[in-house]
């Protein structure tokens, strides 16, 4: 399960937010209680029941995400508002992330990355995604994603337009700034090692080329501008 790292007001505004939503849930269900009281929970009420889960605020707060989970049901991924309480569902969500303050992305079990606008409820899609990162400043979206025996690194931009396609190479670590990410894999049938840049333009730098050896996970430095991996003979 992922863990989620919030500053103690976020901490605090998610607490409240999650309290307002169950609240909120418990008195519709008290009112539904009182006007149904005489009713008994049927067999086929238990499918509507579930387990929230994985909750996540938007930056600025304006968007509480959860996942629902269901033993009958598919897994629903809801981002709801948290004043006007406008709500979007993506079915059959496996995981999201907030990209910035108005987008949000997530994979469904298909494989299938969704990129949601928040303001208006339109979504994106894009086949064929194994894993996804957003740059810690939102400006991009990295993907691995391809059918077996053929996968890329893809970076977009914010609004999911492709700016860099990296054949072959199959990992990568990002800096905390966002601003770079070391890419791993086996381009044109060599092991390669490549520095991509990250901005307004995609570059890449091959660092090297030809390895056989396999090699250790990347560290970046707390600045994002050096690291570190060990190439073992």
């Amino acid at each position: 399960m992922k863990t989620l790292k919030y500053s103690h007001s976020a901490k605090g505004k998610l607490a409240s937010c999650c309290i307002a939503f169950l609240a909120s849930l418990s008195i519709s269900c008290s009112l539904y209680s009182q006007s149904e009281s005489k009713r008994p929970v049927r067999e086929e009420d238990y499918s509507l029941w579930g387990l929230l889960t994985e909750p996540a605020l938007s930056p600025n707060g304006d968007w509480l995400a959860f996942l629902m989970q269901y033993d009958d049901n598919p897994d629903t991924l809801i981002v709801r508002h948290t004043s006007n309480n406008r709500t979007w569902k993506i079915p059959n969500a496996i995981y999201g992330k907030f990209s910035g303050r108005q987008q949000y992305a997530a994979i469904n079990d298909k494989n299938v990355l969704q990129l949601l606008d928040l303001s208006t409820g339109t979504k994106q899609s894009f086949n064929d995604v194994h894993s996804f990162s957003i740059s810690s400043n939102s400006n991009h979206l990295i993907t691995l994603e391809g059918t077996e025996g053929k996968t890329s690194i893809c970076i977009r931009d914010k609004n999911g337009r492709m700016m860099e396609r990296l054949e072959g190479l199959t990992h990568y670590k990002l800096n905390e700034q966002g601003t770079a990410m070391l890419c791993l894999g086996n381009a044109d049938g060599k092991g390669q090692i490549a520095l991509v840049h990250l901005g307004k333009q995609i570059t890449k730098k091959i660092i090297a080329e030809g390895i056989t050896q396999s090699f250790s996970q990347p560290v970046w430095s707390s600045s994002g501008k050096s690291l570190a991996f060990i190439i073992e003979d």
